[in-house]
Parts: C-alpha cells; sequence; structure tokens
C-alpha cells in the first residue's frame, strides 16, 4: 500500500485516536477531527488536561505522530503536528511526575521479558521499578500497558530494583499516512 499523506483524510472524517501525553506517559483514547498535516482537534467524552507535548496514534500508521497542544477548549483541544524535519525541541531539564504505570520490559530480540512498573515519567525518560532488570541489556524495549506500540528505550542507570530510562519516541518523520478506508 502507498503512502498517502495526512491532507488526503476527508476533511469532515472523524477517526477513533489514541493519545499519550509525555510529560505522564497517560494513555486515553479519543477522537480526532479537521485531521491535515499541519494538525487536528481531539475530543473525549472525559478529556483530561493534557501537557504541552504528545503523542497520536492514527489508525493505519505505523508510528506516532508527535503533536504540540495549542489550545484546550473544554471538551476538545486543538493539537499541532511536529515531524522530525522541523526545528527540534528545546533541551532542557525536565520534571518528573510521579506515576504507577504496569510494563513490561524485552531485550531489542525480544528473549527476555520482564514485568515492571513505571514509578515517575517526563517526556524523555522515566524510572522503572522490578525485580531482575539486571537480566536485561542496556538497548531495550518497553511495552507501555494501554499504548499498542513499543517504545524503543536504553537503561542509563541501575540500582537496586530501580533503573532510569531514556525513551526513544518513534515519531512519524513526514505527514504520509497509510490508512485508504479515510481518504476522499
Amino acid at each position: 500500500m502507498s503512502m498517502i499523506p495526512l491532507d488526503n483524510i476527508q476533511p469532515d472524517a472523524v477517526l477513533p485516536v489514541f493519545v499519550v501525553d509525555l510529560a505522564n506517559l497517560a494513555c486515553m483514547e479519543a477522537q480526532a477531527s479537521k485531521i491535515c498535516v499541519a494538525g487536528c482537534r481531539l475530543y473525549a467524552a472525559d478529556l483530561p488536561m493534557l501537557h504541552d507535548i504528545i503523542g497520536i496514534r492514527i489508525p493505519g500508521r505505523s508510528q506516532m505522530i508527535k503533536g504540540r497542544v495549542m489550545a484546550s477548549h473544554g471538551a476538545w483541544i486543538e493539537v499541532s503536528f511536529e515531524f522530525d524535519g522541523e526545528a527540534p525541541m528545546e533541551r532542557r531539564d525536565e520534571r518528573r511526575r510521579p506515576v504507577k504505570i504496569p510494563a513490561s520490559i524485552s531485550d531489542r530480540k525480544w528473549t527476555i521479558m520482564v514485568e515492571c512498573t513505571i514509578i515517575d515519567a517526563s517526556k524523555k525518560g522515566c524510572k522503572i521499578q522490578g525485580n531482575e532488570l539486571g537480566r536485561l541489556p542496556n538497548d531495550i524495549t518497553l511495552r507501555i500497558q494501554g499504548l499498542d506500540l513499543p517504545v524503543r528505550g536504553k537503561i542509563v542507570w541501575r540500582k537496586d530494583d530501580l533503573a532510569g530510562v531514556e525513551l526513544m519516541w518513534q515519531f512519524s518523520r513526514s505527514p504520509d499516512a497509510r490508512s485508504a478506508q479515510y481518504l476522499d
């Protein structure tokens, strides 16, 4: 199937999407409308307050799209898409937020699997807690409960049953989509 640009999605299409708040790894289902290469509008029955950078999984895409929350209007949120070809985000130290999210970690070949809990998170990393973290290599794949895409990571420190993980989010590099079911 050929790559289909986001701006070829029907203007009146409303798609089910999956949203990850990258500040605290909170996951939610939502509806997206007004989808184009510049961004979209998100709706959900109980829309929480999202932090500034989110990941959006659109049906038929192999990677999430990075988005920046531009405005919040109660029942909906306006999102601007950011692709790798654009200027990088400002690098600065980030505050970690306490969370408690079940996850599993494996090596990149999926031969070793360890259950863990993410106990704090930021956009670029998280702290995990679990038994047998020492069995894992530094290059890992993290499966977060509620997110259907694995996230690559690198263990940067370990102590007892804790480890610090740098997250390597795989965002879409272009506005091309692979789903033909929502096209003109």
